[in-house]
Formats: structure tokens, C-alpha cells, sequence
């Protein structure tokens, strides 16, 4: 702890998950060393424990409901990830806030060169856990049959159940590629000519992250879910969207967004407009920078 770069310092920005860390952290900054907090609230808890089943409601769950009002009534300015982020926040208390999204710092928006001599490729990195579902959707849907080839990265408590089934099946166009460090991964994503993203559970405020860096790469993307991010991506028009375990749903948007025609290169435009517009990183930075002066 840097005593004297504390005491030099306006603001303090703390994470707020988990909820007693950050209670402690607003007591010892705002009461002793007399700082202005920015809460950056990047998941609603205790809530999203309860909608993941983690928790039920009761006196632990009302304790931490009473931790986390506490949390943002002492706050001087709340940065939520998402609208409904800041709109829940709002329900409880009244307090300066800013949408800050967790953004790519750099913006690669080439367009791919489309080749329609290979198969289309789509990916799914990030964890392979029952919140996903990466399993319910390798067993509910035939790539072969689509003639697409569906790689794998990651890890998480569905690992063996996927590479079981791989093993099971070796002709079915899809690759477990292990697990990647994040710069390995954005090297790697380009090649690809869509991207994943599914959500089995929906929990209110969550809007995954690697949305915004599949668009900054220009990578279409097939959401499967519900929430703030389908409405983000319907939006924008950077992919297509589907209620989670709609499996004849996401089989028509494979189909639909595989054919490499005007409509995928519309995809592919919509994301370096968006990145441009939408997702600057430095024009984030400003905008918070201008928020606490």
C-alpha cells in the first residue's frame, strides 16, 4: 500500500465484487484517508449469485443486499459495464454514475478477406461451463451436416464431458484447441469467421466482454442468450441473435450467416463502424477523466 501516493490522489477507484472487500476498501479510503470513490460495479451482487442458484434469499442473502447499498450510498460516482447496471443501481440510490464498458485497448478493424473455397469457420473461446453450454449445443447440432468447422478454446467443469464427446464422435467438425493465454488468443481469433457467445442463464447486468473485442476484430457474432448484450448486438447488427437453448434458432442463423454473402459483409462493416463509433477506448478514458474532474 503506497501511503503517500494515496495521500497525493483525488479519487480512488475500487472493484465492487466481492462486497466485503469493498466495503472495507470504501471505509479505509473514504473515512480515514478522506478520498472521493469511484465504484466501478461490474456485476450486481448479491443478485447474481441468486439468479446462478449460488445463493438463496434469506438473512446471509439480505446481509449482503445490506453491504451492497451501503456500498453505492458512499460512492461519489458509480461506473456500471451495462444499462442495467446502472439502472438497478439507480432503483437504490441516487448517485452521480457513468456507463463504462470493458473495452479493447486497441481497435483492429480490418475487414477479412472473405474466401469461399474453405469452410466457414466458427469459434467459441471463454469458459465451458454450465452458464455456457457448449455441450447441450456440440450434442444438439450437426456441423458436419452444416459443413462448418466449430473450434473450441477454454476451460471449465464441461471439459471432459466435450472432449468425451469428441472422442466419441471424431467426424463431427469440431476441435477442442486447449486453453490460450489472452494475447495468444486475439492473434488467433482473426482467422475465424464468426464467433460464439452463449449465455444459458440469463443474469441481469452481465454483458460478456468478449463482445466487444469480436467486433473490434470485425468477427460476426451468433449470441444465444437474452439481456442487454442481444439487444447490443441486434442493434449494432454485428450478428445474430437467439433465445438461449433455441438450438433450430441458432442452426438457422449458422446457415444464414455461413453464405459469405452481402448480408455477412454488411456483419463485417457494421463492426469497424461500431468500433469506431461506439467502442474507442481512448475516448472512454476522456470521458471518465472529464466525470472526476
Amino acid at each position: 500500500l503506497n501511503v503517500n501516493r494515496i495521500i497525493k490522489s483525488d479519487w480512488v477507484i475500487i472493484q465492487n465484487s466481492p462486497l466485503l472487500l469493498s466495503f472495507s476498501s470504501i471505509i479505509l479510503f473514504k473515512y480515514i484517508f478522506k478520498k472521493k470513490i469511484a465504484l466501478n460495479v461490474s456485476d450486481l451482487w448479491p443478485l447474481s449469485a441468486l439468479e446462478l442458484g449460488v445463493i438463496k434469499r434469506g438473512k446471509f442473502y439480505n446481509f449482503l443486499e445490506t453491504i451492497e447499498t451501503f456500498n453505492y450510498q458512499n460512492s461519489d460516482l458509480i461506473l456500471g459495464q451495462s444499462n442495467e447496471i446502472l439502472n438497478h443501481v439507480e432503483q437504490k440510490v441516487k448517485k452521480p454514475n457513468m456507463l463504462y464498458r470493458n473495452l479493447p485497448l486497441e481497435q483492429t478493424t480490418n475487414l477479412k478477406k472473405l474466401n469461399n473455397n474453405k469452410n466457414f469457420k466458427i469459434v467459441y473461446a471463454g469458459l465451458l461451463g454450465v452458464a455456457q453450454g457448449i455441450y447441450d449445443i456440440i450434442k444438439n447440432l450437426d456441423f458436419k451436416k452444416l459443413n462448418i468447422e466449430f473450434d473450441i478454446y477454454g476451460e471449465g467443469n464441461e471439459l471432459s464431458k466435450i472432449t468425451d464427446y469428441l472422442v466419441a464422435n471424431p467426424n463431427c467438425n469440431i476441435n477442442y484447441k486447449g486453453c490460450l493465454t489472452k494475447t495468444e488468443l486475439m492473434n488467433i481469433l482473426p482467422i475465424y469467421n464468426a464467433s460464439l457467445v452463449p449465455l444459458k442463464t440469463y443474469i441481469k447486468g452481465a454483458v460478456p466482454s468478449k463482445i466487444f473485442e469480436l467486433v473490434s476484430l470485425s468477427i460476426p457474432i451468433l449470441y444465444m442468450g437474452d439481456g442487454e448484450a442481444a439487444n447490443l448486438i441486434k442493434k449494432w447488427g454485428v450478428g445474430y441473435v437467439c433465445n438461449a437453448q433455441d438450438f433450430f434458432s441458432l442452426e438457422k442463423n449458422i446457415i444464414k450467416i455461413s453464405k459469405f454473402n452481402s448480408d455477412y459483409k454488411s456483419l463485417c462493416r457494421n463492426c469497424k463502424k461500431i468500433t469506431k463509433n461506439e467502442l474507442d477506448f481512448k475516448s472512454q478514458i476522456n470521458n471518465l477523466i472529464k466525470k472526476l474532474i
